[in-house]
């Protein structure tokens, strides 16, 4: 039986991913591991948007450049604004709740000089893994010394456990065909020849 593909595709599931996620922060750095293209990206979106209306300070930490314009129009859909430290000026941050998607290292700028505005503050990290294999020439390490609560998110977690993360899968609804227990008619082919004779 095929998986549901996306996390927010069932309601009650994007609760359940949610509410978990939430009691992660209580203890620790969550990492929100699911496959490329299950929409981890979207669920977080929605997260941001809710923070940012109740006055927090949402980011969301992507690894290149090209990641974060290839993202820009779907964050706009959620009321996300993308942009880098350097086009960010201190009007843009309200003390009234701001959700912004740019670089690691435009996230750790932004944090610096900004973070005395809020009292609460959210960061999410998109491809967390590459934290560990880009930290010494970019500093983005630093992202993983910020007191904030933080979110991140792979599809491969690799050492992020032996950090300090605690890796969450969430297991996915399961949809049922439409004619359940109806039998699989499968042909089997065997030969006798060589590979190479089939080929």
């Amino acid at each position: 039986m095929p998986y549901i593909k996306y996390l927010t595709e069932n309601k009650q599931s994007e609760t359940e991913i949610n509410t978990q996620l939430d009691s992660m922060l209580t203890y620790g750095t969550p990492v929100l591991k699911a496959p490329t293209g299950t929409g981890k990206t979207s669920l977080v979106y929605k997260r941001m948007q809710r923070e940012a209306k109740a006055g927090k300070l949402t980011i969301l930490a992507l690894p290149f450049r090209s990641i974060a314009d290839n993202k820009r129009k779907q964050a706009e859909e959620y009321g996300i604004e993308s942009a880098y430290a350097s086009a960010l000026n201190d009007t843009y941050f309200s003390p009234f709740g701001q959700a912004v998607q740019t670089t690691f290292e435009s996230a750790l700028l932004i944090i610096e000089k900004y973070s005395h505005k809020y009292t609460d503050l959210r960061l999410y990290i998109d491809e967390a893994h590459l934290l560990i294999g880009h930290s010494t020439f970019r500093h983005t390490h630093k992202l993983l010394e910020q007191n904030i609560k933080t979110v991140a998110m792979t599809a491969t977690p690799l050492l992020l456990e032996s950090i300090g993360f605690n890796v969450y899968e969430p297991v996915r609804d399961v949809m049922p065909f439409e004619n359940e227990g109806a039998p699989i008619k499968a042909k089997v082919y065997t030969t006798n020849k060589t590979t190479e004779d089939v080929v």
